[in-house]
């Protein structure tokens, strides 16, 4: 996972892998849905290879868009966040899973449908990040960290 991540950041940039593994993540359990024979319960999970890169992504993001003082702030919320759905899918997903998991049940891979549809609602959502790089000229000249502003104020003391 590890060098998958860095590999992808390399190339294709934090939040375009970012989006990528959402992408993988939301297709994989979606085809989850459709699995019919063994061979498919082996393949679709490959998927997932990519698709676990969202959290490094994810944790990334969120200490570029804070200043120094909040990094320690923003990954305890990156965190908290990632151990409240690790804790409240399973439970949810569990009722989902047994109210269709019969015989009788009209669609019994629904269960997979509903996890696909809330990893394509954060796909979605990632397109409205905005990282320094992404702001227009005039946002982009003011300093968003302490680090900057302080070395733009002795910038501007020097030249006094």
């Amino acid at each position: 996972l590890f060098f998958v991540t860095g590999f992808l950041k390399r190339y294709i940039g934090l939040l375009m892998s970012l989006r990528l593994s959402l992408f993988l993540n939301g297709l994989q359990v979606g085809l989850f849905a459709a699995v019919t024979t063994p061979l498919q319960s082996y393949l679709v999970p490959m998927l997932g290879i990519i698709a676990q890169a969202t959290y490094p992504c994810a944790s990334a993001l969120a200490i570029s868009f804070v200043g120094e003082e909040h990094v320690g702030a923003a990954l305890g919320i990156a965190s908290a966040s990632r151990a409240f759905a690790e804790a409240v899918s399973p439970l949810a997903f569990g009722m989902i899973f047994n109210a269709t998991q019969n015989d009788n049940a009209p669609m019994s891979g629904i269960g997979f449908i509903v996890a696909a549809g809330c990893v394509g609602l954060a796909f979605l959502l990632s397109f409205l990040l905005r990282r320094k790089g992404d702001l227009c000229e005039e946002e982009a000249e003011q300093p968003t960290n302490t680090i900057a502003v302080e070395a733009e104020a002795d910038a501007n003391v020097q030249q006094s």
